[in-house]
């Protein structure tokens, strides 16, 4: 089973697609298969850094998934993989479709709002994996937290969060950590990149470990040939002894060194007691919460990165009246889904999220 791995940052500009790039070639180089997914079907970045057409390569992986036969080994030499080392690597856009549910990847946002099987979405990526025989799929995530990208996330085994040391990043770290926690991703790693070179990496992982209580993958300093390359290429490529590619090469190593379990997302649902009533469900996962109704799943998106909500603020942020927007808290709370509280002789809203399924892997993996 594929390892699904998101590389996610809070806002634009970090050098997320970069890192993401020189990292699936790291690990192909190490003889793997890996796929990498952009799913901006808008303006994808990642195939400029490879140097090939994104609707090209698109049109070329959509006439062979949906043919009924498998992916042969002799496409391994083909232009559908681009070959490095003993490894390969197959990229995918945003226009590319999905196996077994016939849907684009940049439809995904609007297929959340008109509403389709969170089952055959996950399973149109899990047999993507298998029917390319990948050990690896990076999903370059867009930034911010809209329902497209919370569900790349909630797909994801493994969660890399790239960061700049600037105070919107702290604050957006904060928030992406909690929702990520929320969703149950099993393991999440902060990547500091961009760093000053004149800061100490060692203090900045600790400092950065102790904050957000999560493992630090690496801290990669500010490379002016980086900044050079314009995005026009493979830095690990051109500069193979370079102490910034050693950086990423050690990531990469650490990311396949992780054993983690394969991560499959299926709906929870309320199960019979002995006395015929019906259990409390353990809260909202992320199946649910891209399978509710419009009204229902916008307020719980809203929530979960809200925190605690009175009736009048949900009803101000959804242009709402207050009676309209009880109801569907009721009906939120009856599913288990929310809960509701009196403080101050005010009601607040809470969302209940399903416990979180963790990993026990020791941060000292990540000690670089």
């Amino acid at each position: 089973m594929a390892k699904i791995i998101s590389i996610h940052s809070c806002r634009a500009g970090t050098g997320q697609s970069n890192l993401l790039a020189n990292l699936a070639l790291s690990v192909a180089q190490l003889g793997y298969r890996v796929g990498i997914l952009d799913p901006d079907g808008q303006a994808p970045g990642i195939h400029a850094v490879f140097g090939v057409d994104n609707d090209r390569i698109d049109q070329d992986w959509n006439n062979d998934l949906q043919d009924n036969g498998s992916i042969t080994a002799d496409l391994l030499e083909t232009k559908l993989f681009l070959p490095y080392d003993r490894g390969h690597i197959a990229l995918m856009g945003g226009g590319v479709r999905l196996p077994n549910c016939h849907v684009q990847a940049k439809d995904i946002a609007r297929l959340l709002h008109q509403g389709y099987c969170i089952d055959r979405l996950n399973q149109g990526f899990l047999q993507l994996a298998q029917r390319l025989h990948l050990d690896y799929l990076l999903i370059d995530t867009p930034p911010g937290l809209g329902e497209e990208t919370l569900f790349f996330l909630g797909l994801s085994n493994i969660l890399l969060l790239i960061l700049r040391l600037n105070q919107q990043d702290f604050q957006g770290l904060a928030v992406t950590v909690d929702i990520a926690h929320k969703l149950g991703i099993p393991k999440i790693l902060l990547v500091a990149n961009q760093v000053q070179t004149t800061l100490d990496p060692a203090t900045i992982q600790q400092q950065l470990e102790q904050t957000y209580q999560e493992a630090v993958a690496g801290v990669l300093p500010f490379c002016e040939d980086m900044l050079l390359l314009a995005s026009n290429g493979l830095f690990c490529l051109k500069y193979p002894a370079h102490p910034l590619t050693l950086k990423i090469q050690t990531i990469a190593q650490n990311l396949i060194d992780l054993e983690l379990p394969s991560r499959a997302i299926a709906p929870t649902s309320c199960k019979t007691s002995a006395t015929g009533t019906m259990a409390q469900k353990p809260g909202l996962n992320m199946a649910e919460l891209v399978n509710l109704p419009v009204a229902q799943r916008q307020l719980a998106s809203w929530m979960m990165r809200k925190g605690p909500i009175t009736l009048a603020e949900a009803a101000k942020h959804i242009n709402q009246a207050e009676v309209d927007v009880q109801t569907t808290l009721g009906i939120l709370i009856e599913q288990g889904f929310v809960e509701a509280s009196t403080h101050a002789d005010e009601t607040y809203y809470q969302i209940r999220i399903a416990p979180k399924r963790g990993s026990s892997i020791g941060k000292n993996l990540w000690d670089l």
